[in-house]
């Protein structure tokens, strides 16, 4: 007997042993077009802009520890630091856990085109289902990898997978951070309230010199 609060959804009969929902979201024809469309439009903007993209790893050590114990990491970073972090680690097979929802699925297309692996669920759908397969592919000796606030947020409000991950693993988290052209926004957004020393020294960090005025044309 079907209750009378009972949604349509929860009365549906799931596949044995599967205790969240991973099936892909219905679309529409449209928004299924979509998904190619954004995808290989933003997987050009990563390939064109990420060559010019110059990195200074620190603290790279704490992953060679972790290599020589013969165990993989669990990597975490804030959502806003993605685009230079899918440049950085692509092709290394480290494997990103994503929803099955509109933006989750062309971003998974990006993340396999950028050689990465990927796991299916979310923090709010099929959550401990995406964990599962995150730890066999631990197992296999790949490294993992969340954006550790979720797509939704709260911003920088971290969620509990990998914590979750480590406990049943046994695999150390790392967390990591790529934000520079945060910093760049930071710099420009306080330029004219910032002290002239401190103006002088992006300057020279910069390696530009200073100009007042916009050459006319």
């Amino acid at each position: 007997m079907k209750d009378a609060g009972e949604s349509p959804a929860e009365s549906e009969p799931r596949e044995p042993g599967v205790h969240f929902d991973t099936r892909p979201r219905p679309m529409s024809l449209w928004r299924r077009m979509q998904i190619p469309l954004i995808a290989g439009a933003v997987y050009c903007v990563v390939r064109a802009i990420g060559p010019t993209l110059r990195y200074e790893v620190l603290g790279w050590h704490h992953a060679q520890q972790v290599y020589a114990r013969h165990q993989q990491c669990i990597w975490m970073f804030w959502h806003r630091a993605i685009f230079g972090i899918l440049w950085w680690g692509r092709n290394h097979g480290v494997v990103v856990l994503h929803s099955a929802n509109f933006d989750g699925r062309w971003a998974g297309e990006v993340a396999q085109w950028m050689g990465y692996g990927v796991a299916h669920g979310s923090t709010t759908r099929g959550g401990l289902r995406g964990l599962v397969v995150m730890e066999q592919r631990l197992q296999e000796g790949l490294d993992v990898a969340f954006t550790v606030d979720g797509p939704r947020g709260p911003r920088f409000v971290a969620k509990p997978g990998p914590v979750m991950l480590a406990r049943s693993s046994g695999s150390p988290v790392l967390a990591f951070y790529v934000r520079e052209l945060d910093r760049l926004r930071e710099i420009g957004d306080a330029w004219f309230t910032m002290p002239e020393e401190e103006r002088r020294r992006h300057r020279a960090g910069f390696g530009s010199s200073e100009f007042t005025n916009r050459p006319k044309p």
